[in-house]
Formats: C-alpha cells, structure tokens, sequence
C-alpha cells in the first residue's frame, strides 16, 4: 500500500496530494478493514483501528481511494500568527554524543536558553468540503517528518498541535522549541540556534478532506477568503476579503468574548480596517460574518 501511494502521490513527482510519510501511515490506519470479535473468540476486538486486531487488515484499494479526487490530504501553509516566549538561560552540558553527532559543539558546559514557539491556523474550506474527521477515525494529524524545531536538546524535531473543527473550519495551535546556545563567562564568544531562530520555525499538518466535485478548493484555502494585516496588530488592523459579502465584523478573544462589534460595507471583494488599540496583548479571532456563512482569522495583539 505504501508503495503504491507514495508511487502515485508522493512528494517528489509534482501530484496534488504530495504525500508525507505521515500521511500514508495515517491514511492506511484510516482504510484498515477492522476486525471485530465476540466474546466467546476475544472480547477485546472492539471496533476501531487498535492493537487487539492486530491494527486491522490493510486495504490497499480504499487507501488509494481515499487519496484520490474527490479526496484530499490538505496540507497546511504558513501560520497565521507566532508567538515567541523566552525561558530563563540556564548551563546545559553537552556529552560527545549531542555535540558531535547533532549539533558540531565541543563537548562541554554551556548556556543554553529555551525559546517557546507558539504557531496559529486558521483554515475555512468553505461550503462543499467535508472534514474526514471522528474520535474513532481522526483526519488531523501533524507531520514530525517535516517539522523544524526541538522537544529537547539532544535533537529530536518534533511538536504538539492541538486543534478544533467546526464544520468546514478547523483552528490550530501548534507548539515546538528551539534553544539560544551561548558561551559561559571565561570561554571564547558563541552564540548559536538549535535548530533555528524561532521564526525559521515550522510546525505543519495535514487534515484529510473531502471535496464536492462541483466546488474548486483554493490551495490556500483560508487566505483567498480573508486576509488581516499587521499580524501581530498595535492600533489597527486592515482586514482584506474576496467572493465573500459580510454584513458585520467582530473581534474575540480567548474566552469567547466579543470585544468588538461593527457593520462592514457589504462587498463581494472589500476592505476594511477596525481599531484594536483598546485590546489587551493576546490572541484575538475576527470574524466576518453574512447570512449562513462566516470567515475568521486569527491575529495577536501586541
């Protein structure tokens, strides 16, 4: 199954799935004919993809199925918003291993200060995308394979996503790390990123989707809609729109609050800039909403 979808779809050959090595596992996890018992065989043969069958039997037919059109893998593109937070430096000794092998440092004490990297999403499909997503079968799931950051320093290049789905919109938070290595007092001047600064940072994901054959998905799905500008915002944010007609525009924070409330010219393609200066420094969603259908975009306040 592996051959035959990363053969047709797979990163090196231009196809419109481009499929990572995450993808293809989950994908074949998501197409497994399951194997359910009974309790005089093993109770424990529920229904779902789990190690008590085994972890199903692949079915390479449906893993192809479900990756061609009207199927997708969606992949995602650059955040929305970044947040960066520094910890406190600290000394970190290095052994030969994580040196020489990882990073190219002589072994030794160094100072060693953690970056937290914070990245937002915000994606709305639209009408006709259907979101392959349940508890029992998921259809979000992050990419390590492609990730640029660190759970720790010994190298390991991962992060965490945390993510909710409404319809055709799914938000995203994801979190990695990098570290800020300097020299103690009394050794030669150093300073060096492990892996990268923090705005080299990437955090991707990929959510498997289902399109109606009729509708056309952009391949940036979110920002052909509604585009915010400065991001993170001080005193204004100039909000951009296409084949979209709002009636009204709203700001909201982290709690769900509406902090801002304000009608928009009712235009298939406009603009419009909303004041955040009386914002607290935070994460804000604006929301553009008409009849029946609704745009949002996540932005920081500083």
């Amino acid at each position: 199954v592996a051959a035959l979808m990363i053969g047709e779809h797979s990163l090196w050959n231009g196809r419109p799935n481009n499929l990572s090595p995450e993808d293809v596992e989950r994908v074949m996890e998501k197409s497994a004919t399951d194997i359910v018992g009974t309790p005089q065989w093993n109770p424990h043969y529920a229904v779902g993809y789990d190690g008590w069958n085994g972890w199903g039997r692949l079915n390479a037919g449906e893993a192809v199925r479900q990756v061609a059109a009207p199927y997708r893998v969606y992949h995602s593109g650059e955040p929305d918003g970044t947040m960066v937070a520094a910890m406190p430096p600290e000394t970190y000794v290095f052994n030969e291993y994580e040196t020489s092998e990882t990073w190219g440092l002589p072994p030794g004490p160094y100072e060693i200060q953690r970056y937290v990297v914070e990245h937002y999403y915000t994606v709305d499909f639209g009408p006709g995308t259907t979101i392959l997503h349940s508890q029992q079968n998921p259809g979000f799931w992050g990419r390590p394979s492609s990730t640029v950051g660190l759970h720790n320093p010994q190298g390991q290049m991962d992060a965490s996503w945390l993510y909710q789905i409404s319809g055709s919109t799914i938000e995203v938070t994801a979190y990695t790390y990098c570290y800020k290595v300097g020299s103690l007092p009394g050794q030669p001047p150093l300073t060096r990123w492990i892996p990268e600064p923090p705005n080299n940072l990437k955090t991707p994901w990929s959510l498997h989707i289902l399109k109606s054959p009729t509708v056309a998905v952009p391949e940036n799905m979110q920002q052909a809609t509604l585009r915010a500008h400065p991001n993170p915002a001080t005193d204004q944010l100039h909000l951009q729109w296409t084949d979209f007609a709002p009636t009204h525009i709203e700001v909201i924070d982290q709690l769900g609050k509406v902090c801002l409330r304000e009608p928009a010219a009712p235009a298939r393609n406009g603009n419009h800039t909303i004041g955040t200066a009386h914002l607290a420094p935070g994460l804000y969603t604006v929301r553009l909403s008409a009849a029946g259908e609704r745009r949002t975009q996540r932005f920081i306040k500083h």
